[in-house]
Formats: C-alpha cells, structure tokens, sequence
C-alpha cells in the first residue's frame, strides 16, 4: 500500500497524477464513511499539491474542502468530546482561515 500511496524508501513523492490516484482511493473512503483514513489521504494529498503549486495555489482548496466535510462528519458524530469538538473547530477555522 505505501508504494501505491507514494513512498518509495522513505521518499515522499509529489506527483499531481499520484495525488489524483490517491484521491480516488479517499473518496471512496470517504463514501464508505471511512473518514478518518479518508482524511488523511486527504491531508497526504493536500501536502503533494502544496509541495508541487505552494500552499497558497488554487488547486489546494478542493483537497482543504475534503478536510473540512471529514472533519465536520467527527465534529458532529456522537460521543465525541467538548475538548475534541474545540480542536476540530480550530483545525477547521485554521483551514477557512488560510483560503
């Protein structure tokens, strides 16, 4: 799995086409309600395209979106916590924050 996902003997490799594979694989995470590792494809992938573009690129606000819809399914989710709903609130508002 790490060779699919970009990892070749330590060695992050930034490739758009990558990221766009990789991004099928978390959104189908994302629809089985994965989100959690959904997620985190999600930030994978984020971090390829600012590497590529810089962070500040157009192209990163779709990957951000993803993120945030994630992160939005844990905010809401029940049993979750009043010290983890702050920080998932942050983390989303640091992501708003930087569009």
């Amino acid at each position: 799995m790490e060779r699919v996902l970009g990892k070749k003997e330590g060695v992050e490799i930034n490739n758009s086409i990558l990221a766009s594979r990789i991004q099928t694989v978390a959104d189908g995470l994302r629809d089985q309600e994965n989100h959690e590792e959904a997620e985190k494809l999600f930030r994978k992938i984020q971090t390829m395209i600012g590497n590529i573009f810089g962070e500040d690129h157009p192209a990163i606000l779709s990957y951000n979106g993803n993120i945030i819809t994630c992160l939005s399914v844990k905010l809401n989710k029940k049993g979750t916590s009043d010290q983890d709903k702050d920080e998932i609130k942050r983390i989303i508002n640091q992501i708003i924050d930087k569009n």
